[in-house]
């Protein structure tokens, strides 16, 4: 059985000596082929593939389960470097630590249902399946929404469980694994003897009676939930948090724009939700991970797109 995963990882290891020197990455496209081409030198990586449209980056260590990892932190170290060297020295760090954080988690380990917890990504994340192309360094069928036959039943199960959320989003489960984040799989459910519906009670009520560290940041009207960068999507779900935010806000209109940006306004006042779009147009600002620009509504404990 294959899982998905994602190194979420906020730290670096231990330092190692950088061999060669790589020019200031201006676009986060830039930083995913320069991650990508330190994958590909490693030989612990038996595959992988970059995203440029879902930006991340699917590696398998060792034909293991299939992984992924976000460029967001590395992107901003790697822009933040002093020199070359230390931008190459920062990469090969940041790809030796994932590699051994991935190569730490036990796949065929059963899930623990205390950590499972809901997160937002776009509809389809994750979905493309990896088919053999031009290429050869990348050949293994992977983990999507496409329809598979009979042949196929294994890959098919070891698809994301997701449940419809809101216009271009949907509704994932993840186990919180500190420094990895593992994706349920339709093979957990079924091993676990569950179904979907069964599955969101349990990440619902979890998210709800965590200690979460949760801050709103921003000013003049503008409001940002501020977490760990993991799990700022997960409060789009919690309606006890959203309806204490409801009492000093006549509307409450919110963007999830990334796994650690979810932004809200109060949609009464004029020209908020324009400022809003603004923000999260991609022109304008560019996103390590990208969800929607789809502005939502709160109404009565549910998410709907505004008219």
């Amino acid at each position: 059985m294959q899982r998905l995963f994602i190194a979420t990882l906020l730290t670096l290891a231990c330092a190692l000596t950088a061999q060669a020197e790589i020019a200031r990455p201006e676009t986060l496209d830039e930083t995913l082929n320069l991650m990508h081409e330190q994958f590909l030198d490693d030989p612990r990586v038996t595959s992988t593939k970059v995203d440029l449209e879902q930006r991340y980056i699917s590696f398998q260590i060792n034909d293991g389960p299939m992984q992924i990892s976000l460029p967001d932190t590395i992107h901003k170290t790697m822009q933040e470097a002093a020199s070359d060297a230390a931008r190459q020295q920062a990469l090969e760090k940041f790809i030796n630590f994932t590699i051994e954080v991935s190569q730490s988690v036990a796949p065929e380990a059963a899930l623990d249902l205390a950590k499972i917890y809901p997160v937002i990504r776009p509809t389809g994340f994750g979905s493309e399946p990896f088919e053999d192309d031009a290429s050869d360094e990348f050949h293994p069928k992977g983990f999507g929404t496409k329809r598979f036959g009979d042949e196929d039943q294994e890959e098919a199960q070891s698809l994301p469980v997701t449940l419809p959320f809101a216009a271009d989003m949907s509704l994932f489960f993840v186990q919180d694994n500190e420094q990895i984040i593992q994706f349920v799989t339709v093979d957990d459910l079924i091993q676990l003897e569950l179904d979907a519906a069964d599955l969101k009670a349990i990440a619902l009520q979890n998210q709800q009676s965590r200690a979460w560290d949760l801050k709103i940041e921003g000013g003049d009207g503008l409001y940002i939930l501020s977490l760990d960068g993991d799990f700022e999507t997960s409060f789009m779900l919690n309606h006890s948090f959203w309806q204490g935010v409801s009492v000093g806000l006549g509307s409450i209109v919110a963007v999830v724009a990334a796994p650690d940006l979810v932004l809200f306004v109060d949609g009464d006042v004029e020209g908020a939700i324009e400022n809003l779009l603004t923000l999260v147009d991609p022109t304008i600002n560019e996103f390590a991970a990208p969800i929607s620009t789809t502005p939502l509504k709160w109404r009565n404990g549910v998410w709907t797109p505004v008219n």
